[in-house]
């Protein structure tokens, strides 16, 4: 027999493979030992136990028969990740050694059509970074960015100059609309280098605490995660963001970021509400998996994971599109071009809506309204979305009318028509709002007004979102800053 002479110890430790649980050894542990590890792992790492409710010692015990007889390596992963779903967690995954990939077997809704329909609102559509960034115009001077991943690998095709370009080429435009609607996340530094262009000083946007020992308790303390103003070009103009449950993880850090924007607002579905930040495992049977190990919240301390980030405007699943529609990005072009505003509510005083014109509107407690135009004081109508002509200034009266009476939901389009009263002077402005709860344009779209304003204003092609019954109404000025308020009453069926 021929001997092996005179190899360096050095050497033959290099060959002989290392597996964690079994050092120096390459013999593979049994499937309970490798099951023991990876549940350990998560008991050791995993941050959402306590804040989930999540009986680990109990989750081991019902398990642990599944893994009392031998498995080969792909069939323990499939094993492995059915004894993860009990944690319901989006950034849980585990990897057979045949490139098989599990994760939450959850589900979702999505708000937004097939790309072919939204494309059709967009003018001039441009690809910064093919399944990146595509960008373009809406109608009236409006810009769109739709932002489809903010992943490492896919933003190097992004470079810092293109982003600035764009923004140079936006940055006269009326109103900004930025779609993320189909973004899962990817690096949350991505996310900044947009949302930075919409700030103009640093801010908290949320804030992170670790998972840091063996207990399910052990954490570090919070770090807080900053956005800085970008060097670059900044858009000032009023700015949409749209979002759903498809947004998760860093496209929820970016919703937050968008959220603290003074000139943005949120319209859409909540965000999926996951986010992890996991640490990668490898077990010696070759099967790996991801463990999150941080809370996020958000910069109100309220937990991101399974609450996700709420819109400023909310518009439900089942309404925000068709085969030929994409009814959230319209909400979100009326939105700009009618220059409606988020209505404020304060617990005890009612809201508060600002208007065209520096005016205010303030719904009050037992349904009396308060509007007030600079220069003229105040004037309140008891229970004016129940009245037919409300009557705020002149000596003669205001009315609004519409045709037809009633019709059907997302069909049916109307038509109102203003007629002004005895106004001293020449009317100059009309302000809208077609379901009276105090916003421009409110739960209707498709406007289209008689310009320039004269005694006599029309808006047409109304359409309702939802069944129901709706009290119009429209605020008149004249050059002298009178004004009138009429309202009408319109019926919807589904």
């Amino acid at each position: 027999m021929k001997l092996i002479k005179n190899i360096p110890l050095l050497v033959l430790l290099a060959v002989v493979p290392f597996f964690y649980g079994s050092p120096g050894c390459s013999v593979v542990p049994s499937t309970p030992e490798l099951f023991e590890q990876a549940w350990n792992d998560f008991d050791q790492n995993y941050s959402y136990f306590i804040y989930k409710n999540i009986d680990w010692n109990a989750v081991k015990e019902q398990y642990a028969p599944n893994f009392s007889q031998e498995l080969d390596a792909n069939e323990f992963a499939k094993q492995l990740n059915e004894m993860l779903q009990v944690l319901h967690d989006w950034h849980i995954w585990v990897q057979a050694p045949n490139g098989d990939v599990f994760g939450y077997n959850g589900s979702y809704s999505v708000n937004r059509p097939d790309t072919s329909v939204t494309d059709q609102y967009i003018q001039g559509l441009e690809e910064l970074a093919k399944g990146v960034i595509y960008h373009g115009m809406v109608s009236n001077n409006i810009a769109y960015i739709e932002i489809d991943t903010l992943g490492t690998e896919e933003f190097k095709a992004v470079s810092d100059q293109a982003i600035e370009e764009m923004f140079a080429k936006y940055e006269d435009a009326d109103g900004m609309i930025i779609d993320i609607r189909f973004n899962s996340g990817g690096n949350e530094e991505n996310a900044a280098k947009i949302a930075s262009r919409f700030i103009d000083e640093s801010f908290m946007y949320g804030y992170t605490v670790n998972r840091n020992g063996p207990n399910h308790d052990d954490f570090d303390d919070p770090y807080e995660h900053t956005l800085e103003p970008s060097t670059g070009t900044h858009f000032t103009g009023p700015a949409v963001c749209l979002i759903g449950k498809k947004c998760m993880s860093s496209a929820e850090w970016f919703t937050l970021m968008m959220k603290h924007a003074p000139n943005v607002t949120l319209i859409g579905d909540t965000t999926r509400g996951a986010s992890g930040f996991p640490r990668d495992f490898k077990l010696p049977n070759g099967v790996s998996y991801g463990v999150p190990r941080w809370i996020a919240y958000t910069y109100e301390d309220e937990v991101i994971e399974d609450n996700g980030v709420a819109p400023d405007i909310e518009i439900p699943v089942e309404q925000s599109f068709d085969d030929t529609h994409d009814y959230v990005l319209e909400r979100a072009i009326a939105f700009l071009e009618g220059g409606e505003t988020v209505t404020t509510t304060v617990p005890e005083s009612g809201t508060t809506t600002s208007m065209p014109g520096g005016a205010t509107t303030s719904s009050m407690p037992g349904g009396a309204i308060t509007t007030t135009v600079p220069g003229q004081g105040t004037t309140t109508t008891a229970d004016m979305l129940s009245s037919t002509t409300t009557t705020a200034s002149g000596s003669g009266g205001p009315s609004l009318t519409v045709s037809p009476a009633s019709g059907q939901a997302l069909v049916t389009e109307f038509t109102f028509t203003a007629q002004a009263g005895d106004l001293a002077g020449s009317v100059v402005e009309y302000w809208w709002d077609f379901d009276g709860d105090g916003y421009s344009l409110g739960w209707a779209y498709g406007v289209g007004l008689d310009l320039p304003p004269a005694e006599t204003n029309t808006a047409t092609g109304i359409k309702y979102w939802f069944p129901g019954t709706y009290t119009a109404y429209v605020i008149m000025w004249d050059d002298y800053d009178n004004f009138e308020i009429a309202s009408t009453t319109v019926q919807v069926t589904e």
